[in-house]
């Protein structure tokens, strides 16, 4: 997996004397834990490619919060979609 931290990002776009353009917004998306585990049995995306011991890890600790709390707890989802536009300027000659 991997992912850019938006500050790091942003900073080494200005380093490189890029006109910039960022905008963030969060959603929120609550999910019920049987979901979660039902979508994540099919390992979609990201869940594609991680290692067997780290994903039945992760499916193991999910398993557990389901058999605590209920298939129906509700979980809360963050998720954030980030926009980025970035240009270098025309230098014109003279």
């Amino acid at each position: 997996m991997h992912s850019w931290n938006l500050y790091d990002l942003y900073n080494q776009l200005l380093k490189q004397n890029f006109e910039l353009d960022l905008q963030r917004q969060m959603y929120y998306q609550p999910v019920r834990l049987s979901v979660a585990a039902a979508i994540a049995s099919e390992r979609p995306g990201v869940l594609a490619c991680l290692s067997d011991d780290v994903y039945n890890e992760g499916m193991d600790v999910l398993q557990g919060e389901i058999e605590e709390k209920g298939g129906d707890y509700v979980l809360g989802s963050k998720f954030n979609i980030v926009e980025a536009w970035a240009q270098k300027p025309i230098e014109e000659k003279h």
